[in-house]
């Protein structure tokens, strides 16, 4: 069995390509002549047609990834609570400390409790990010919209499996891009747009480590400045839309909307630069 839009093959009980991301709602038995997907052939679509496809992209599992959002906040909500009762605790203790009862020993573990706490909660909250995103590049690449939550169930499935490559990948992207910005402004400006395909590398063509961060290197590159200018675009479009939904209910529904139609823009880029 082979996609009929890229002509790579496809095992039979595939519902995607593993290749091109795109649906197998018809495989064909032999390959298709098409084009090999090399990245650097052709011009990237115009940008309002770059945007038109990400808002189909996203209209069609938009229920899904919203519940996807929705999960990671509540998560991460709840996960905040308990982080505050914890240090209402430790400020008792630490006041208690101050006060001269428990002496010195009590301050000073209390301060490496306090330090560890801290380590902890921002790994949790970087656990949940990366599980959440990638949950909802898993929900787009799927294309599965009717029942809503075996989709939202089956993407957050696939997105804690992938965890481990995942958080490898954003380690090294943010390692180098780190150090890039480290040397003025400009070399991590340009590492974290090469490498902005990095996670996508990995769920949808199977990269993995620095495989992932030389696959989007490579499909970026030659087209790197129409990339940087739509990402600078796609930024505007979010500052708009943060100043305007920046007031209660209006900014949990920010964050609902922003984060699945940036990942439905990206997973649209992708696909396209792969042609």
């Amino acid at each position: 069995m082979f996609c009929s839009n890229c002509g790579k093959p496809a095992k039979k009980n595939d519902q995607f390509c593993q290749h091109c991301g795109k649906p197998l709602k018809n495989p064909t038995a032999t390959a298709p002549t098409v084009a090999v997907a090399s990245g650097s052939g052709g011009s990237l679509m115009g940008v309002g047609e770059l945007f038109g496809k990400s808002w189909e992209t996203f209209k069609t599992v938009w229920l899904v990834a919203l519940v996807i959002a929705f999960v990671g906040i509540a998560i991460q909500s709840v996960v905040k609570k308990i982080a505050f009762m914890v240090w209402g605790v430790s400020f008792g203790v630490s006041s208690l400390a101050t006060l001269g009862i428990g002496g010195g020993r009590f301050f000073l573990s209390n301060l490496l409790f306090n330090i560890a706490g801290l380590i902890v909660i921002w790994t949790a909250f970087m656990v949940i990010n990366f599980w959440m995103q990638t949950a909802i590049v898993y929900a787009i690449r799927n294309q599965e919209a009717n029942d809503v939550f075996a989709a939202v169930k089956k993407a957050m499935q696939q997105s804690w499996g992938a965890l481990g490559p995942i958080a490898v990948i954003s380690l090294l992207t943010s390692l180098f891009t780190g150090l890039g910005f480290l040397f003025l402004i400009i070399p991590g400006v340009f590492l974290l747009i090469v490498w902005q395909f990095a996670t996508l590398s990995y769920v949808v063509d199977g990269k993995k480590s620095m495989g992932a961060l030389n696959h989007s290197w490579n499909l970026v590159l030659p087209k790197f400045w129409g990339v940087l200018g739509r990402n600078l675009l796609m930024a505007l479009v979010i500052f708009l839309v943060e100043i305007v939904l920046n007031k209660g209910m209006l900014g949990l529904a920010k964050s609902l909307i922003i984060t699945p139609f940036w990942v439905a823009f990206s997973y649209s880029l992708y696909l396209d630069l792969k042609k």
